[in-house]
């Protein structure tokens, strides 16, 4: 867990979160719970469908079918919004305005960007601070890195090495978690792995909020063995708050979403259905979605204020 105090921020997980057993036992509780999951998930579909198709007679495998063809439809449905500006080309033409890029293009054209600018939410107000106060040029540098690592990213094309891939490391997305991709509280975990994520679902898994709120709800909010508490969420003391771990590692994000799309992938293919790898974590972020809108009033709740025990 990530905890502020004081002003103060001590922004990375604690070091037993890297450790092989700790990462066995996060993924062992994952697992199991998406497997419990699996089939509530695919039925949270089942009112569109009867709607959509005016029946009420539906196989498991049919609403199955529906829910991954509802989240292959909902990438597509975003994925060109980002994707018609975050180019190499547009990079490239974008570098002879840097101004116009941070006030045009990331501010009015970017929808998460925008969205969060133009939010009212309290917990939002430093962020558009840091915008506002980011220097246009280091901005454009970063997103720049960005845009490059996702279009230049090779994945391992043997999808049998890859599904078979055992620790976090050997993913190879760490990248995004260094410097060079990242602007201290304007370009965090959230916007970049989404800036990769729309470029390319088959490789990059987007690192949003509602999807480390799924991950500490999946795990059971459990601490396995941190200091604090689960590794899914921060809190800060000065302002009497919890909220997901924003500041949770991409590299380590990525193998449990890996896992997770395992996970699926097992229970669709023990109902004869297929999954297009090429939407790999589009079914990812489908299913943590699923996850976090289930537990929102749990969410709310925690966002709100602090129990006793942290106080």
């Amino acid at each position: 867990m990530h905890r502020q105090e004081n002003g103060s921020e001590i922004w990375n997980i604690e070091p037993c979160c890297f450790e092989q057993d700790h990462i066995k036992n996060v993924q062992d509780k994952l697992v199991k719970r998406i497997n419990e999951s699996f089939e509530e998930y695919c039925k949270g579909n089942l009112q569109e469908m009867i709607e959509k198709l005016d029946s009420v007679k539906f196989s498991l495998k049919d609403i199955a079918s529906h829910t991954v063809e509802n989240a292959k439809n909902v990438y597509e449905a975003e994925a060109p919004s980002y994707n018609d500006i975050f180019t190499k080309e547009r990079m490239e033409e974008e570098s002879f305005d840097r101004n116009t890029f941070k006030k045009t293009t990331l501010r009015n054209r970017c929808p998460i960007i925008r969205q969060t600018l133009q939010s009212k939410q309290k917990g939002l107000k430093k962020f558009k601070i840091k915008f506002n106060e980011a220097d246009c040029k280091e901005l454009w540098e970063k997103v720049n890195n960005i845009v490059n690592f996702a279009f230049d990213y090779k994945g391992e094309e043997n999808e049998s090495k890859y599904l078979n891939i055992s620790s976090y490391e050997d993913v190879g997305l760490g990248r995004l978690d260094s410097d060079d991709c990242s602007l201290s509280g304007v370009i965090g975990g959230g916007i970049k792995s989404l800036i990769a994520y729309m470029r390319n679902p088959q490789w990059f898994p987007s690192r949003s909020r509602n999807a480390i709120w799924a991950l500490y709800f999946l795990t059971d909010k459990d601490s396995f063995g941190c200091r604090m508490d689960s590794e899914f969420i921060m809190v800060n003391i000065q302002e009497n708050q919890i909220s997901q771990n924003y500041f949770y590692p991409y590299s380590l994000f990525s193998y449990y979403a890996l896992v997770t799309y395992k996970t699926l992938k097992e229970n669709f293919n023990a109902l004869g259905i297929e999954l297009d790898q090429k939407y790999r974590y589009a079914y990812v972020d489908s299913f943590f979605e699923y996850i976090a809108k289930k537990n929102e009033y749990d969410i709310t709740t925690l966002q709100s204020r602090l129990s006793e025990d942290y106080v």
